[in-house]
């Protein structure tokens, strides 16, 4: 049985709508699925719903808006910048209260990916590629195959996938 800051919106108005049509307490307690305190409760104007449980938060939603704007701004900042430029808006908070104030705009923070790059030869490669498949026709594009699986080369042997999709070992071989 629910206590009285547990009625939902729905449950109070057939409360009323039920106490209206005569219904006892009890019977009305018993229509909706809740105590019998609950209905008096919220019958005599007394209910007041439940307090928030756990720490107050130390930010405004003026605040909140504030680290809205900064991160959008520049979404790339760090949480240590972010911070700074939080606590020169007047907001003095810790680094994990902006990590969730930002989790709760839904941006998520992320390393980015580290990768190298392209040296000059691998770059002369790719332009000469490009320059010569640049007038290709469609009919010359369909005659390509793409493969999303790949062969792994081993000490002159050759991993080939076999059926069932294990690994199996074949000699290499020139095509």
């Amino acid at each position: 049985m629910g206590k009285t800051a547990d009625l939902t919106a729905v449950q109070k108005a057939i409360t009323d709508t039920l106490k209206q049509e005569g219904k006892t307490q009890k019977e009305i307690s018993e229509r909706i699925g809740c105590s019998q305190s609950a209905v008096s409760r919220h019958l005599s104007g007394k209910s007041v719903g439940r307090k928030k449980c756990g720490r107050k938060r130390c930010t405004t939603r003026r605040g909140d808006r504030t680290l809205r704007k900064i991160v959008e701004k520049d979404r790339f900042q760090t949480l240590g910048d972010l911070r700074k430029q939080w606590t020169e808006s007047g907001v003095e908070t810790s680094r994990a209260t902006v990590y969730r104030r930002v989790q709760e705009m839904g941006y998520r923070c992320r390393i980015p990916q580290v990768k190298p790059l392209l040296n000059q030869k691998q770059r002369q490669k790719r332009l000469t590629w490009a320059t010569e498949k640049q007038h290709w026709t469609v009919a010359q594009w369909s005659k390509v195959l793409f493969r999303m699986k790949a062969n792994f080369a081993c000490h002159s042997e050759i991993k080939v996938p076999e059926s069932g999709g294990r690994l199996g070992r074949g000699k290499c071989q020139n095509a």
